[in-house]
């Protein structure tokens, strides 16, 4: 298998970011990132190709079933390349050797999101590379590479019954939910910008919950700090995060 590798010291030029391939190479470019091979699968075929999908939504309400036909397509540009790149540059080389076990693929029959549950991969929907919250940083890269930090380090078992209940309650903005998928959105919005990001509603009104039977009451301010608190409390992030 040829594998092209990409040196990216300096990310910002393009003949670094896009690699020279003919069409004996494989579909898998892999990358060093602070000294750690990281692959990426898929963006040989769908590059500057539109990518078409229809699928089938249920608009329930409390009455009325409403299967709903919706279409949508995405054309994959290698900008989109340069962001997975940069994102990758932000997360520490403890992390990128988690992310260097598995292969990052472009997945094109998923839709929305991304996905870390097969073992060996990180799957990313060609979709939600155009969406625009990863248009400066791909956090759907690092919401899935958090579950495989999760997954790996054992994170959210190694939290305070009070932490763990905290990571469920906060709603994940996927379709999923439970501990790991809180800890997933901690790891992305840390490295998205640093801090604990809330751009969901439901938290300007902080949140309420129950824990040994006590009942908990933190405002959007104190759950920002105590899911911060929480996501450093445990290993890697408890041995340094740089």
């Amino acid at each position: 298998m040829k594998i092209s590798t990409i040196l990216t010291n300096n990310f910002f030029k393009d003949e670094l970011l896009w690699p020279d391939r003919n069409e004996n190479q494989s579909m898998i470019d892999t990358i060093i990132v602070k000294g750690v091979p990281v692959r990426i699968e898929g963006f040989k075929e769908q590059i500057n190709h539109r990518i078409q999908n229809t699928f089938w939504v249920d608009l329930t309400d409390d009455h009325i079933r409403n299967p709903v036909e919706i279409n949508e397509s995405v054309t994959v540009l290698p900008a989109y390349w340069a962001t997975m790149v940069s994102t990758l540059w932000k997360i520490p080389a403890l992390h990128l050797k988690v992310v260097s076990q598995n292969v990052i693929k472009i997945r094109k029959q998923l839709r929305g999101g991304g996905g870390s549950g097969t073992e060996g991969q990180i799957n990313i929907s060609p979709f939600s590379l155009d969406e625009g919250y990863n248009n400066l940083v791909n956090q759907t890269l690092l919401h899935e590479i958090g579950h495989k930090i999760n997954q790996s380090y054992q994170c959210v078992e190694h939290m305070s019954a009070h932490d763990r209940e905290l990571m469920n309650r906060v709603p994940h903005r996927g379709k999923t939910s439970g501990s790991g998928e809180g800890y997933a959105d901690c790891y992305m919005d840390y490295y998205t910008g640093g801090t604990m990001q809330f751009d969901r509603p439901f938290h300007l009104g902080g949140l309420n919950f129950t824990c040994h039977g006590r009942p908990v009451i933190y405002s959007a301010q104190e759950l920002n700090r105590k899911r911060l608190e929480a996501f450093l409390s445990v290993p890697p992030m408890l041995n340094g995060t740089n």
